[in-house]
Parts: structure tokens; C-alpha cells; sequence
């Protein structure tokens, strides 16, 4: 992205091409120096920042989480969750990297891309990093579910990772590291 060019010509697509993030859940709050040194290895670099999420957040991070989750994984995902610490890192490639893939595209290798933690392969973040499955009740079957610890969140499109920059008020954060690589 030329340094000149104006703010308003940064489509979601080209910001993806350069800037992605990732957000550790609360197990893994804490792990910045490994997962910086992770990212270095694999051609990345990132500026990472502390929120705690509120009922706000989560419900931006999770838009679908109040209509499509089932009751008992609504409040399994805010026990998780919810006024807890978390960790953002906004990523870019360093000066190493000459992948012709997208930062997003970098990113669902490195965090992995299933939800169930063991399902992904060796070497990514959800794979060694999570807490992986959990008991939680549901009050209305009265049985135990499996609730999937897994460790990272990440946006998986361009229109995602804008949502996400936005609720995390990283937006022009972003745009100015994508026009500086």
C-alpha cells in the first residue's frame, strides 16, 4: 500500500492483505512473549493490547451468539468469557515474509482453522494452546455438554476482521500499519 494514499481507498480486502488479528481467550492471556516469538518464526509481527470483555464486546466479537447459540453454550461462551482479560495482537508480515497469502490467510494455518481444538493440525495455536473440551450443564436437558475450550479467536473474512478492528477500536491502528508495509 503506497504511504500516500488516502484512508478512504483502504477497502476491508486490502487491509486483510496486510493486517489481521487474533485474540487469545482467557487461558492463554499472559502468553504474549511465546506467541510474539511464534509469529516472528513464522514471518509475522504484531502490537498486542489488553481489554476485558464486557457484555458489549462479546456480543460484537460473537454477533451471533444471542440468536443462533443454544442456551446452555450462551452461557457456557460468558462463564468463559466475560469479564475476563484477553489479549490482542494486530498482526502484519515483517520484512521476512513473501507469502503471496493474505495475513488472514497466514493467521487460520498458524491459530488453525476448526473449532474443536484436537481436530486441528500439529503446530498450530488451538491445537497445543487450549484448554480443549469442557463439561458445562444444560439446565434444560439436565445432561452435561461438551463445550469447546479453544483457546484463540480470529476473524475468518475481510467484513469479520473490520467488525472486529471496530469493536476492539483498532481500526485506524490497523490502516496505519497497513499503509506502512
Amino acid at each position: 500500500m503506497k504511504e500516500n494514499q488516502p484512508e478512504s481507498e483502504i477497502t476491508p480486502e486490502m487491509l486483510a492483505e496486510k493486517v489481521s488479528l487474533f485474540m487469545t481467550k482467557p487461558e492463554n492471556t499472559d502468553t504474549k512473549a511465546p506467541l510474539l516469538l511464534f509469529l516472528k518464526n513464522n514471518g509475522l509481527q504484531a502490537e498486542v493490547f489488553r481489554f476485558t470483555l464486557n457484555e458489549d464486546l462479546l456480543r460484537k466479537l460473537y454477533p451471533k451468539m444471542e440468536t443462533s447459540y443454544i442456551p446452555w453454550v450462551q452461557e457456557a461462551t460468558k462463564e468463559y468469557m466475560l469479564d475476563k482479560e484477553v489479549e490482542v495482537f494486530l498482526v502484519t508480515k515483517d520484512n521476512s515474509n513473501d507469502s503471496n497469502e493474505t495475513v488472514i490467510q497466514q493467521l487460520a494455518k498458524l491459530v488453525g482453522e476448526e473449532t474443536v481444538p484436537d481436530k486441528n493440525p500439529d503446530g498450530t495455536l488451538r491445537k497445543h494452546l487450549s484448554e480443549g473440551i469442557k463439561m458445562h450443564p444444560d439446565k434444560e436437558s439436565g445432561k452435561d455438554m461438551r463445550f469447546f475450550r479453544n483457546g484463540f479467536h480470529r476473524p475468518i473474512t475481510s467484513e469479520e476482521l473490520m467488525e472486529n478492528l471496530n469493536a476492539f477500536g483498532l481500526l485506524e491502528e490497523a490502516k496505519k500499519l497497513a499503509r506502512e508495509s
